[in-house]
């Protein structure tokens, strides 16, 4: 068997539309189930994609995405969602309301 690729992450941030910042993270991970992905359960707190799996070298708490979604969603109006293809990875996303703001001009 040939050695697995290196694990990475690949941020993206842009300004979607006006007023509007995307930022998505995208991994080469092992990708989600499609009906984990439906469910929506893992924005549910203590939700854990693969609980018990013991090729992860670390365990999770399943906690990250449900607090981002609280942050993302309740507390700024946002959005957060996942795209994921089993073997291929995972990409992440949120879209936040943004306000840019001139920078102060000398007098």
């Amino acid at each position: 068997a040939g050695a697995s690729p290196r694990p990475s992450l690949t941020p993206d941030v842009q300004v979607a539309l006006p007023g509007v910042l995307h930022v998505e993270v995208h991994d080469n991970g092992r990708g989600i189930p499609a009906a984990m992905l439906r469910e929506g359960a893992l924005f549910t707190p203590f939700t854990r994609l693969r609980d018990g799996d013991e090729s992860l070298r670390m365990s999770s708490s399943g906690l990250g995405l449900s607090i981002m979604r609280r942050c993302v969603v309740d507390g700024l109006g946002g959005l957060v969602g996942l795209a994921s293809r089993e073997g291929r990875g995972t990409t992440t996303y949120i879209r936040v309301p943004a306000l840019f703001r001139r920078p102060a001009q000398a007098a």
